[in-house]
């Protein structure tokens, strides 16, 4: 990859005193000229030294080597690498939970003085992965929701600590930090209970083309309807098809009909809540009044229903982010494999 080569003649130059303090790098222009690649290349690479602390780039002046550079190694030695594997930039998901993983994850970086590095998978083959995490010195690795079961089995072969942040256990042998699904249905229900709701329907989505269940949602059926049991109740199991011929707003609105008893809902997928919200909005207030519906979701916002807040089961992501890089950097002493985190309820309100 020749921005990974590029970016450690630059970092080589910089540390040597080729380039000492405060000196003014070349055009990106320049540099493109006399390294034979694009600009783009050429950004891609000062963009990782101004991560590393070692440049800071003036608007409307260029790009500076910054003072200290030559104690750099010193005081940040290569140990200290560690690299965030994700499926898009962070910058791409704004305002999501993913965020807030990072801000846990660079909380820490901080704090030990760490290089932290983003590395991206997307429309990547597993080599140029490699090359990229020997090329930055990654020594460390988090993944954040690395669904790509073969890709994760040929990251695990790296003989670096590596931690997953995800979902649900991946039947990973390495460390693993995720929310406890099952307690977060048995809080699920529990709440619908005290909100004096006996039947309860559990709205599970799937794609027909795959016929796959997500193993997190899975997790929370088991926590909701073992709760259930031990409450004396009914806990429903519902299906529903995301078909492309039929809306899933039709199949909702079948369920609620064929089901009418059970006005207490558990939606454990952040997707569905908007189209289990649309149903229930094409119903009279004084119908809709009486259902409650508790999402596993990590909304920022409110969601009412003709003014009645919806439960969100939920979890820290930020603490999630802290945890998996404490691992990573062997700061947790005897960790377990994987780690739980506790849920909670809340209604954002």
């Amino acid at each position: 990859m020749r921005y990974l080569s590029i970016y450690n003649k630059l970092r080589k130059d910089i540390l040597e005193g080729i380039y000492p303090p405060s000196a003014q790098l070349p055009h990106l222009t320049q540099l493109a000229l006399t390294l034979c690649c694009s600009r783009g290349t050429i950004k891609r690479a000062i963009r990782l030294l101004q991560e590393e602390g070692l440049v800071v780039g003036i608007r409307s002046k260029g790009t500076f080597v910054r003072h200290g550079t030559a104690l750099l190694p010193a005081l940040q030695p290569l140990k200290n690498r560690f690299g965030v594997l994700v499926l898009s930039l962070f910058s791409s998901l704004a305002g999501s939970y993913y965020q807030y993983i990072f801000k846990g994850i660079e909380h820490v970086a901080n704090k030990t003085k760490s290089h932290l590095y983003i590395i991206r998978t997307r429309n990547k083959t597993i080599q140029e992965i490699y090359q990229e995490i020997h090329a930055l010195g990654i020594t460390a690795l988090i993944t954040v929701e690395l669904d790509d079961r073969p890709l994760r089995r040929e990251i695990e072969r790296l003989r670096i600590p590596i931690v997953h942040a995800d979902l649900f256990d991946a039947y990973s042998k390495k460390h693993m930090v995720l929310p406890n699904n099952i307690q977060g249905g048995e809080l699920a229900v529990k709440k619908l209970f005290e909100k004096g709701h006996r039947r309860f329907l559990f709205l599970h989505p799937y794609h027909t083309y795959s016929r796959v269940f997500n193993r997190a949602n899975i997790m929370r059926w088991k926590g909701s309807s073992e709760a259930a049991k031990k409450l004396n109740c009914v806990c429903l199991w519902k299906k529903v098809a995301l078909r492309v011929h039929e809306e899933p707003v039709v199949a909702i609105s079948r369920i609620l009909e064929k089901h009418s008893h059970c006005k207490g809902i558990i939606v454990p997928d952040s997707d569905l809540l908007q189209i289990v919200k649309d149903v229930l909005l094409e119903k009279a207030p004084t119908e809709a009044a009486a259902y409650d519906v508790v999402a596993f979701s990590q909304q920022e916002q409110p969601t009412l229903i003709h003014q009645k807040p919806v439960w969100y089961c939920t979890w820290n992501a930020e603490y999630m982010g802290r945890l998996a890089a404490e691992i990573a950097l062997g700061k947790t002493e005897k960790a377990p494999r994987v780690q739980y985190l506790p849920m909670y309820l809340t209604t954002r309100v």
